[in-house]
């Protein structure tokens, strides 16, 4: 029998929202933040809407002089640090956080900005365009996607679309680098569920050596190179996976680079498109496709049984996207390839 893809179980239109990707998902239950299974805070918000709509919604930041009183009450500057200022989407400014006067600031608006503007002169149209966001409590941090509808950089090899996509990461309080690459979100539902994948293309801590032209520029190769994923991914539909090895790639590398239940996850939507978690009383030493496993739920977009590599990366993206923390969803969307790799020699060396 044939494999076939399993349809979108979500069609009510109240669901939309529900944007689930390989690196940042968004989940309208989702009541914490958290980092391997530790709470983080609280939600994060969230912001799904037209592109020149994102400015209006951007938490707003400033950077201001660190002042402090002295033993005679006399008001001094620090010039060595600054204070800075954020706040939650419509609400005020408030202290979030202490950088150095050497810290190079970068908005989140300012980013988008940035990215939108050079995509735009580079012939990328951006009519249409969409961005899905998510920003710390007070705005901190900013993770968020650019969706291009642009029909010039999309294609569909299994009847999905696929869409150009710009992944970005921000901080404004010195909480981590810059980062953004370029990659592809799969929509597999008319209610707008996706999955995508991409990898660190450029990376900036900030410092004095940030620069928004060097981030401007670097967006050329990495829409070269996100042509080069595109054949990539039609070569992934069209070759076949060997059963054979099928098996000890998700009990092995799938399973030391993701950990036990990741793998059984893999296994089960590889073979029913059902993502399915281990049963909490079985052995933990029986390998990940061998262990007993709880009712799953059908995987949109999954096709099973796998037959090609296209189909298991889909579902090595599926489950990177499903955790709550940015942080390991965008490592394990970077280890995706790599993993795939391991599952073919062959492939490695003709790629």
């Amino acid at each position: 029998m044939a494999a076939r893809p399993h349809k979108c179980p979500f069609q009510r239109a109240n669901l939309l929202f529900m944007i689930l990707t390989n690196v940042f998902p968004f989940d309208e239950s989702r009541t914490d933040f958290s980092q391997n299974g530790q709470s983080c805070g609280p939600a994060w918000h969230q912001f799904q809407g037209p592109l020149p709509d994102f400015a209006r919604w951007a938490p707003p930041s400033a950077w201001v002089p660190a002042r402090a009183a002295g033993p005679d009450g006399t008001v001094v500057d620090n010039p060595d640090a600054r204070i800075v200022l954020s706040a939650a989407p419509g609400g005020k400014p408030a202290p979030v956080g202490l950088v150095s006067a050497r810290y190079r600031p970068v908005s989140h608006g300012e980013l988008m900005e940035t990215v939108a503007t050079r995509l735009a002169k580079a012939g990328v149209d951006l009519t249409g365009a969409e961005v899905l966001a998510e920003t710390s409590r007070r705005g901190e941090r900013m993770v968020a996607q650019l969706v291009i509808a642009d029909p010039g950089w999309s294609f569909s090899p299994d009847g999905y679309p696929v869409q150009l996509t710009a992944f970005l990461w921000n901080s404004i309080a010195g909480e981590r680098s810059l980062e953004l690459a370029l990659g592809w979100l799969r929509l597999i539902c008319s209610n707008g569920l996706r999955v995508g994948q991409a990898t660190v293309r450029y990376r900036s801590p900030h410092n004095q050596r940030l620069d928004l032209d060097e981030v401007s520029r670097q967006l050329d190769g990495e829409l070269s190179a996100a042509k080069s994923r595109w054949k990539t991914m039609d070569r992934l539909s069209a070759q076949p996976v060997d059963q054979g090895r099928l098996q000890p790639w998700v009990d092995g590398p799938v399973a030391e680079s993701w950990g036990r239940t990741a793998a059984v996850r893999l296994w089960s939507i590889l073979q029913q498109g059902l993502d399915s978690r281990p049963a909490p009383k079985g052995d933990p030493n029986v390998p990940p496709s061998r262990r007993t496993t709880l009712p799953g739920r059908p995987v949109p977009g999954s096709i099973a049984p796998a037959e090609n590599f296209y189909a298991v990366f889909q579902a090595l993206s599926w489950i990177a996207s499903r955790t709550q923390s940015p942080e390991l969803r965008f490592r394990r969307t970077a280890e995706a390839e790599g993993l795939l790799n391991r599952l073919s020699p062959a492939r490695r060396s003709s790629d």
